[in-house]
C-alpha cells in the first residue's frame, strides 16, 4: 500500500505501489485491479471533490472514479501521462503537479471543465500545502505572484495554490503550519494571520523544529484529525502532536460550584459561598470575557441545569432560579422545604420535561406544570436525596448516592 484515503460517506480507498486501488466498507473489499493496475502505476494521491468525485495521482497520470469503474483521463483531457499528485481546493478545482522535481508542472482543471491547463510550465514543489481537511490551501495574493499568469485566461482563475519553500506542508485547525523540510526535520511555524503569512514564512510569531522525520521523504505523511491533533509519520514511528485544551479562566469570584454548557461555546458559572454570602451574581464566560447578571436575592448556586428548551434552571441556598432569555426569575419552592434550600444539590429533567431537583437530607421531588410531587420510599427511593443526577440519551433519569450499597434507580415516567 502507498496511499489511504477517507471519503466523507464512509469507507477507505487504498492506492498500492504497483498500481490499482481497493475500495474497504463494511467489512467488504472491493479490488480494482488487473488492467487498472498495469496502467495507473503507483497511487501517490487520491482527493474528493464536494460531489463526491475521487480523483487520483498516479505513475502514468491522473484517474477518476465514476461511481463503478477508473477511468484514465488522458489526451481527450489534455492530461499529463507522467507521475502525478492530485489536490483539490474548496472550489473544486483539480490541481496537478506532474513530473519529477526541479522539471514539473502545474496544471488544473475547473469545475465542469473536461481540459486541464497549465499555470505554471515550471514548478519546483514538494507537494500541495493542505488544510485541516486536506484540501489544497490556495490565495488570491499568489495568484498574483503566478509565473504564468498571463497565460491564464482572463476571469477564469481566482486564486492559486501556496506552496511551501521548502517542503509540503499541512495548515492545522489552528493555523499553524506544519512543515515537512528538505533537511529531514518537522517545523511548526505559529499562528499567523493571514495564514498565507505562516506558509511563506513571513510575519511569523513563533517557530519550533522537531526532530522526527525520516531520512526518506517518500516516508512522511502528515494529518490533522477532526479533533485538531497532528499525526506524523516516518521511518521510526507514528508521532501525534496535540494542543492543551485546557484554557485558565480568571475568576471573578472564588468557589465555583456549578458549570453548565451554553450556546456558541458559552458556559454558565455559578458560585456557592454559604447561608450567609450576599452573592447575587451569574457568570457566563465565552471568548476569555465573562458577562455577568445579578439576581434579585442572593442565589449562592450549587447546581445547574440546561433544559431541553435551552432555558437555564440554577438552585442553590438562595432557591431555585429559571433563567429564559437573561432574564432570572424564581421558582417556589415546596412548603416544607422553604426554610432548606441550602440542601438544594443536583437538578435534572425527564423525557416528559419535568424538572427533578434533589435536597439532601430532605428527599427528592418533581417539579411539572407549577406542581411539586415528593418522591421517596414509597416509590422505592432512598429516603435522603440523590447527590448528583443525570439524563441519558434516551431521557431516563439516574440517581446517584452517597454511602455503600446505594442503588441508581431508573425513575422517568
Amino acid at each position: 500500500m502507498y496511499t489511504l484515503f477517507a471519503p466523507r460517506d464512509g469507507g477507505l480507498w487504498v492506492g498500492y505501489i504497483n498500481g490499482g486501488f481497493s475500495f474497504v466498507k463494511n467489512r467488504r473489499v472491493t479490488n480494482y485491479g488487473g488492467p487498472v493496475a498495469q496502467q495507473s502505476g503507483t497511487v501517490y494521491t487520491l482527493a474528493q471533490d464536494s460531489k463526491g468525485t475521487i480523483r487520483a495521482g498516479t505513475g502514468r497520470g491522473v484517474w477518476r472514479f465514476d461511481g463503478s469503474k477508473w477511468q484514465n483521463l488522458g489526451a481527450e483531457w489534455d492530461a499529463p501521462i507522467a507521475i502525478s499528485y492530485v489536490g483539490i481546493d474548496r472550489t473544486d478545482t483539480v490541481w496537478v503537479i506532474a513530473g519529477f522535481s526541479k522539471n514539473q508542472k502545474l496544471l488544473y482543471l475547473l469545475p465542469g471543465s473536461k481540459r486541464f491547463q497549465v499555470a505554471n510550465p515550471k514548478l519546483d514543489a514538494l507537494g500541495f500545502t493542505l488544510d485541516a481537511d486536506r484540501k489544497v490551501l490556495t490565495s488570491p495574493i499568489a495568484l498574483k505572484q503566478a509565473p504564468n499568469r498571463e497565460g491564464i485566461p482572463q476571469n477564469e482563475l481566482y486564486s492559486y495554490p501556496l506552496f511551501a519553500k521548502n517542503g509540503g506542508q499541512v495548515v492545522d485547525r489552528t493555523n499553524t503550519v506544519w512543515t515537512i523540510n528538505e533537511s529531514g526535520g518537522l517545523t511548526r511555524i505559529g499562528a499567523a494571520l493571514p495564514v498565507s503569512d505562516g506558509v511563506t514564512e513571513t510575519g511569523t510569531k513563533s517557530r519550533e523544529t522537531h526532530g522526527v522525520a525520516a531520512s526518506s521523504q517518500n516516508m512522511r505523511r502528515t494529518l490533522v484529525d477532526r479533533e485538531g491533533n497532528i499525526w506524523y509519520a516516518d521511518e521510526d514511528g507514528l508521532h501525534r502532536f496535540f494542543y492543551v485544551p485546557f484554557i485558565e479562566q480568571k475568576r471573578p469570584v472564588k468557589r465555583p460550584a456549578a458549570i453548565v454548557a451554553g450556546d456558541d461555546g458559552a458556559v454558565w458559572v455559578g458560585y456557592f459561598m454559604g447561608p450567609s454570602d450576599s452573592s447575587k451574581e451569574l457568570y457566563r464566560v465565552t471568548g476569555g470575557r465573562v458577562e455577568t447578571i445579578r439576581f434579585r436575592t442572593p442565589v449562592n448556586c450549587g447546581a445547574a441545569y440546561r433544559a431541553s428548551d435551552k432555558t437555564f434552571w440554577f438552585g442553590g441556598s438562595g432557591g431555585l432560579w429559571h433563567l429564559v432569555r437573561g432574564k432570572p426569575l424564581q421558582v417556589a419552592l415546596p412548603k416544607e422545604l422553604a426554610e432548606q434550600a441550602f440542601y438544594l444539590q443536583a437538578i435534572t429533567e425527564d423525557r416528559a420535561g419535568g424538572l427533578w431537583v434533589s435536597f439532601v437530607r430532605y428527599g427528592l421531588y418533581r417539579f411539572a406544570d407549577g406542581v411539586w410531587t415528593s418522591y421517596g420510599q414509597r416509590q422505592g427511593l432512598n429516603a435522603g436525596g440523590p447527590y448528583v443526577e443525570f439524563t441519558d440519551s434516551l431521557g431516563r433519569v439516574w440517581l446517584g448516592y452517597s454511602g455503600p450499597n446505594r442503588k441508581l434507580p431508573e425513575v422517568s415516567p
